[in-house]
C-alpha cells in the first residue's frame, strides 16, 4: 500500500496509460509501420515505469511502520496487509488477508457500507472507528482511506493510526471535567429543594447519572425487609423515567444474610450479567451495581445496564457513582431525621395538648359520674330518678373511654404494668376479630417466630392497640384479603440505632394486610389524633394515635410501612420483660359503708366536692383542701385524728407526691392514695415506692375508692 502522494501519482499514471491505450488502438487500425514501432517502444517504457512504480509502492507498503491495509470491496475482505498491520491486529499475514471487514470493525453492515461508499466517492477520507484485535479487545483508530487501482483492480487503501491512548487521555480529562460537573449537579439536585420526597430526589439523580454514564438503562431496586429481594421501583431509559413493573427482581446471586435472603452479592462491586454469570459472549446486558445505603446492609441498589462492547466500567466511574449514591443517601437520611424530629415535636405538642384536655375533661367527668352515683344512693327509693342517674353515669363513662384514648396518645394514661405474654394477647385479639369480622373473605393468620414474647406492660392497652390495628386492616380490605400477626425477637447491640431505642432485647410484632395501602402523605399523618381517611361517622381518628401513645409509653417504637395498592405493615417493638410491677385495683364485694376521718386534697373544686360528698354519703368524715400547703398545715395540728389522705397528683405548688413526703415527715405511718387526671407509669411507680397505698385515675368508680379506704383503715376508730 502506498502513502497518499504515491496513490495520487498512481492514479495519474493509470489515466495516462488509458490514453496511450486509446492512441494505440487508432494507430493499429491505421497499420502504419513507423507508428507501430513507436507504440511498442512506448509500451516498453510504460511497463518499465509501471514496474518501477509498483516496486517502489511495494517497498513503501512492506517497510512502513504505519499500519496499512488494502480492502477488496467486492469480497468485503482484507486484500493485503503490511507487517505493521499484522503486528497491530495480532494475526499472521495468512490469517489477516482474506478476513472479513466485519470481524475487525464491529459496526453493523449498513453503517459500514455507508462509510465505504463515502470513501470510494472521495480521493481522501478520514474516519474514527473502534477495531477489534485478535484477543477480543477494542482499540480506537483513526483511518485515512481512499480509492486505488492496483493491477487493474479497484481497491481501498487504509492508513491506520492507533489513537487508543490519546482517546483515553482525552476521555480522562473530559471525565474529570464531567465528574466535577456531575458532583455539582447532584449536590444541587439533592440539597437545593428541601421539599422534595425521596422518590423525587432519586428521579433527579437518575436523570443526571443516565446522561453522565451513557448507560442504556438504570434501575433503582429497593430491598424488601420481609423477603430480602431487591425489587425494582424506578427505571431510567432514553425515554425518561417510569415506575418499574411490579415484581421485577434484580438478577444475580441470592445469598443468606443477617436479615434473611439478600438479593445479590456485590462485595467485589463488579459487573454482573443478567443471569448472574460472567460469560460476556452469552449475555446481552451487563449491570454495574452500586449500593444505596450501607454497603454491608444496603437499602437498595442502582443497576447500570449496558450493551456489551459499548464501553467498560472503569474504577473511577465506580468510585464516582458510589460517591453520588452516598450523597443521595446522606440527604435522604437527613430528610428522614428532619421529618422524624418534626413529627416527634408535633406529636409531643399534640400529646401535651391532648393530655391537658383529657386531664380537665376527667375532672369534670369525675363530678358528673360521682354525683350521678350519689343521686342513685340518695334517691334509691325513686326508680325513675335512679334510671336517669344511670343513663347519666353510662354516658359519662363512655366519654371517659374517649379521654383514655387521648391519654394513651399523650402517654399519660392509667397503666397497670405487669409481665404479660404478648402472644397470648394476640391469640385473644385474633379470636375476637374472627368472631366479629362480618366479611368472610378476610382470613386472619398468626406467625409466631419469637422465642420470648413476654413484655412489661398494661395488658388492656396492648390488647386495644393490637385490636385497633386489626380493625384498621379489616377496613383497608373491603373486598377481602389477609390480616397477619407476626412476632419475632430482635437484639439491638447499639443504642445509636434507627429506632431510637436503648440497646437490648426486643419483641417485634408486625400487623400486616394486603389492602389498599397508603400514600406517603397519609402515612406521615397516620399517628396524628383526629386524622382519619374514613367516611364521616366511620371513625374519629384516634385509633392509630392511641396505638402510638401506647407503644411510646411502653418505651417501644412503632413504624408504618405502606404503598398504595400493596397493603400496609405496622411494626411495633416492645422491650422484653423487665422488673416494673404495678397491680390493678379491683372492686371488692364488701359493703361500701365505713367510718373514719379523710382529708381530700385537690385543686379542682368540682372533684374536691364530689369526693367529699361521696365519702360523707359512705359514712366518712371528710375535710377538703385546695392545695398541698393548706393540707400540710392542717395535718400538722390534727394528724392523730386523720385516718386517710386522698391527694391529687397534679396541683399548683406542691404536687401530690411532694405533699405526701411532707406528711410523712410529720407522721411516717400516714396512709394516703393518689387520684389523678393522668399519671405516667413511672410517676405512679415512684409514688408507690414512697409508701402510698395506691392510685386511681379519674373518673374512678366510687366502690373502688371506698373499698381501698376500708381495706387500709378498717371500719374506722
Amino acid at each position: 500500500m502506498m502513502p497518499e502522494r504515491n496513490s495520487h501519482n498512481l492514479l495519474s499514471y493509470a489515466q495516462k496509460k488509458e490514453k496511450l491505450h486509446g492512441i494505440r488502438k487508432v494507430l493499429f487500425a491505421a497499420r502504419h509501420p513507423i507508428l507501430e514501432a513507436a507504440i511498442k517502444l512506448g509500451n516498453r517504457e510504460h511497463e518499465e515505469a509501471l514496474s518501477e512504480s509498483e516496486a517502489k509502492y511495494r517497498s513503501i507498503f512492506q517497510n512502513n511502520h504505519t499500519i496499512m491495509l488494502l480492502v477488496d470491496l467486492e469480497k468485503w475482505s482484507i486484500a493485503d496487509a503490511n507487517p505493521a498491520a499484522c503486528a497491530f491486529y495480532g494475526y499472521s499475514k495468512e490469517d489477516l488477508v482474506g478476513k472479513s471487514i466485519s470481524e475487525i470493525n464491529p459496526l453493523n453492515r449498513k453503517e459500514l457500507s455507508e462509510n465505504l461508499e463515502e470513501a470510494m466517492r472521495k480521493p481522501r477520507s478520514k474516519f474514527y472507528f473502534s477495531h477489534r484485535i485478535s484477543d477480543g479487545r477494542m482499540r480506537d483508530v483513526e483511518v485515512h482511506t481512499g480509492p486505488i487501482v492496483i493491477g487493474g483492480k479497484q481497491l481501498l487503501y487504509s492508513i491506520i493510526h492507533d489513537v487508543t491512548e490519546q482517546k483515553r487521555i482525552e476521555g480522562m480529562i473530559k471525565r474529570q471535567s464531567d465528574s466535577s460537573a456531575l458532583r455539582a449537579e447532584i449536590w444541587s439536585a439533592v440539597w437545593s429543594d428541601r421539599n422534595l420526597s425521596e422518590n423525587e430526589l432519586i428521579k433527579n439523580v437518575l436523570n443526571r447519572l443516565g446522561n453522565f454514564t451513557n448507560a442504556d438503562t438504570i434501575v433503582f431496586f429497593r430491598i424488601e425487609r420481609k423477603t430480602g429481594n431487591a425489587v425494582a421501583e424506578l427505571e431510567w431509559g432514553r425515554n425518561g423515567i417510569e415506575e418499574s413493573k411490579a415484581g421485577k427482581i434484580l438478577p444475580g446471586f441470592v445469598i443468606e444474610g443477617q436479615h434473611g435472603k439478600k438479593a445479590i452479592d456485590i462485595s467485589s462491586n463488579d459487573i454482573f450479567e443478567k443471569d448472574g454469570s460472567k460469560d460476556l459472549d452469552k449475555i446481552m446486558k451487563s449491570y454495574l451495581l452500586i449500593p444505596y445505603g450501607d454497603p454491608e446492609n444496603p437499602e437498595g441498589y442502582f443497576a447500570f445496564g449496558e450493551r456489551l462492547g459499548k464501553r467498560l466500567w472503569e474504577r473511577n466511574d465506580r468510585n464516582l457513582l458510589n460517591e453520588m449514591a452516598r450523597i443521595l443517601f446522606a440527604r435522604i437520611e437527613q430528610i428522614g431525621l428532619e421529618e422524624s424530629l418534626h413529627q416527634h415535636e408535633k406529636l409531643e405538642s399534640l400529646g401535651r395538648l391532648a393530655g391537658g384536655i383529657a386531664h380537665d375533661f376527667n375532672n369534670m367527668l369525675t363530678g358528673i359520674i360521682g354525683y350521678a352515683d350519689l343521686l342513685k344512693v340518695k334517691e334509691n327509693q325513686n326508680p325513675e330518678v335512679c334510671e336517669y342517674a344511670g343513663f347519666i353515669s353510662t354516658a359519662a363513662k363512655r366519654m371517659a373511654s374517649l379521654t383514655q384514648k387521648l391519654l394513651a396518645f399523650a402517654r399519660k394514661g392509667k397503666y397497670n404494668i405487669q409481665t404479660i405474654d404478648a402472644s397470648g394477647i394476640i391469640d385473644e385479639v385474633v379470636s375476637v376479630l374472627e368472631k366479629g369480622i362480618a366479611n368472610k373473605n378476610i382470613r386472619i393468620i398468626k406467625r409466631f417466630a419469637a422465642a420470648d414474647s413476654h413484655i412489661e406492660g398494661d395488658d388492656s392497652l396492648v390488647y386495644n392497640a393490637l385490636l385497633n390495628l386489626g380493625l384498621n386492616a379489616r377496613d383497608a380490605m373491603p373486598q377481602g384479603g389477609e390480616i397477619t400477626y407476626e412476632t419475632m425477637n430482635m437484639n439491638l447491640k447499639d443504642a445509636d440505632n434507627a429506632f431510637g431505642l436503648a440497646a437490648g432485647d426486643y419483641l417485634v410484632i408486625t400487623v400486616r394486610d394486603n389492602g389498599t395501602g397508603m400514600d406517603e402523605e397519609t402515612r406521615k399523618k397516620a399517628f396524628e389524633p383526629f386524622f382519619t381517611t374514613k367516611a364521616l361517622g366511620k371513625g374519629i381518628g384516634l385509633g392509630l394515635a392511641s396505638v402510638y401513645g401506647t407503644v411510646k409509653s411502653h418505651h417501644g417504637h412503632v413504624e408504618i410501612i405502606s404503598r398504595v395498592g400493596k397493603g400496609t405493615a405496622v411494626e411495633i417493638c416492645f422491650p422484653l420483660s423487665g422488673n416494673v410491677s404495678l397491680q390493678k385495683q379491683e372492686a371488692s364485694s364488701a359493703p361500701i359503708q365505713g367510718h373514719g376521718t379523710v382529708m381530700v386534697v385537690d385543686d379542682e373544686p368540682l372533684v374536691r366536692d364530689t369526693v367529699a360528698d361521696l365519702l360523707e354519703a359512705s359514712g366518712y368524715n371528710p375535710h377538703k383542701f385546695g392545695n398541698g400547703t393548706e393540707a400540710i398545715m392542717f395535718y400538722e395540728e390534727n394528724w392523730k385524728s386523720i385516718d386517710f389522705v386522698i391527694l391529687d397528683m397534679q396541683m399548683p405548688g406542691l404536687n401530690g407526691r411532694a405533699c405526701f413526703r411532707e406528711l410523712k415527715e410529720i407522721n411516717p405511718a400516714v396512709k394516703a392514695m393518689l387520684i389523678t387526671g393522668y399519671s405516667q407509669d413511672d410517676e405512679a411507680a415512684a409514688a408507690m415506692k414512697d409508701g402510698m397505698i395506691g392510685y386511681l385515675a379519674k373518673p374512678f368508680n366510687v366502690e373502688i375508692l371506698i373499698d381501698t379506704i376500708r381495706k387500709s383503715i378498717g371500719d374506722g376508730k
